[in-house]
């Protein structure tokens, strides 16, 4: 076998190695959804309470959502733009850009978002956990691309000897 159909092999058995880790720690790994309780105070009805309150107008640029201030240093509130797990998940979300809005923080963390008098976002254990399986739930799908397309391409590369 020359080196080079050894080194197709190897990436091969590398994709399997990493499918295989994958979903054993998505199924095995005892992970847990944050609790808003480690994140920041809450109340007696187990809401937020933030330590922070930011008005401006919400903008959008580069795939981060931000507050523009007057006399004031800009907020980011959101670095993904949009992206499935992050903290404002809808695309849709940019018709709100312009608007005026009003972000309360936990620490560094956004726990609600009222844009033109309506709210947009806000953090919630049930939005904790979905997230978290989310999260699970992609890590799993990854491994077992890895496994399918490691195996396929073993096989293949057996064959073509």
């Amino acid at each position: 076998m020359t080196r080079t159909k050894e080194q197709r092999e190897q990436m091969a058995r590398a994709f399997v190695c990493i499918g295989a880790l994958a979903v054993t720690v998505s199924v095995f790994t005892p992970w847990h959804a944050e609790k808003m309780t480690n994140i920041c105070e809450t109340d007696a009805h187990g809401a937020a309470v933030p330590d922070r309150h930011v008005d401006g107008v919400l903008r959008y640029f580069e795939r981060s959502y931000y507050l523009e201030r007057a006399h004031a240093d800009n907020v980011v509130i959101d670095r993904c733009g949009g992206k499935a797990g992050c903290e404002i998940p809808d695309e849709t979300f940019r018709q709100f850009t312009g608007a005026t809005a009003q972000a309360e923080f936990c620490g560094q963390r956004l726990s609600k978002l009222d844009v033109s008098g309506t709210v947009a976002f806000q953090l919630t254990q049930d939005g904790l956990d979905r997230q978290y399986q989310n999260s699970r739930i992609a890590t799993r799908w990854t491994g077992e691309t890895c496994l399918v397309m490691g195996g396929l391409l073993l096989l293949w590369f057996r064959r073509r000897r």
